[in-house]
């Protein structure tokens, strides 16, 4: 598998994942030192189960809203290096009856470790930003 495909195959990851809202393999795809940033908080996170911890209260309030599944609408990806890329993405939440509960972007830093790229960085952002084209 090639690069791209291996940063690709992260994310597709990432989605199946969070769709059946199975934290830990969600964060089996994080480093277990990441930073998330978003418009109301930014978390520094030193372990997954720190990052567990702390998204416990969204994962029951997508629950409460009737969340089914996550769309990854978009996937960009750029390497910053022979161990460094970005991957630009667009996001649809939708609920039971496929309503759309959610869209947004967001952009994760990813590195190739021993175990595999693994994200280092997520920031999520507005709909209407893709950072790489």
């Amino acid at each position: 598998m090639d690069r791209e495909q291996a940063v690709r195959s992260v994310m597709e990851g990432i989605a199946d994942a969070f769709s059946q809202l199975d934290i830990d393999r969600w964060l089996s795809f994080f480093n277990p030192q990441h930073t998330f940033v978003h418009h109301d908080f930014v978390l520094v996170s030193h372990s997954l189960e720190e990052t567990k911890n702390a998204v416990a209260p969204m994962i029951g309030t997508l629950r409460e809203a009737g969340f089914r599944r996550s769309n990854l609408d978009l996937c960009n990806i750029k390497f910053l290096g022979p161990k460094l890329a970005l991957a630009s993405t667009l996001w649809t939440r939708l609920g039971a009856n496929d309503e759309v509960l959610e869209k947004f972007g967001a952009t994760y830093t990813l590195l190739d470790t021993d175990a595999g790229w693994k994200v280092v960085v997520a920031t999520v952002h507005d709909d209407d930003v893709v950072l790489v084209h």
